[in-house]
């Protein structure tokens, strides 16, 4: 979800997105973003965007764009958030606080 958060994007846009972020550590094929996509969109946290036809493609002409919608937005701004204060804190402090 957190690259849509910078713009539309397609499956295999977000696949090659995170292989770049991760300096290829994780690697995801299409499908397996797609799966995940279809379960964001239920929860609300995505959502088509609609298809573009694509110059010189082999294999079709379409590809099925996603966007964040606010519901997603707000999700990733709260974790970012609550990542910020467990990692600025000492372990000991974060550990106190789930006793």
């Amino acid at each position: 979800m957190q690259a849509l958060f910078y713009g539309p994007m397609y499956a295999k846009g977000i696949s090659e997105w995170i292989e770049k972020r991760t300096n290829a550590l994780v690697m995801m094929q299409s499908k397996e973003v797609t799966y995940h996509l279809k379960r964001l969109e239920k929860e609300g946290m995505i959502e088509f965007k609609g298809e573009k036809k694509e110059e010189g493609r082999t294999r079709g002409t379409e590809r099925r764009y996603y966007r964040i919608t606010d519901k997603g937005r707000i999700s990733i701004i709260a974790l970012r958030e609550a990542l910020k204060m467990v990692f600025s804190q000492p372990p000991d402090e974060v550990m106190e606080n789930y006793k």
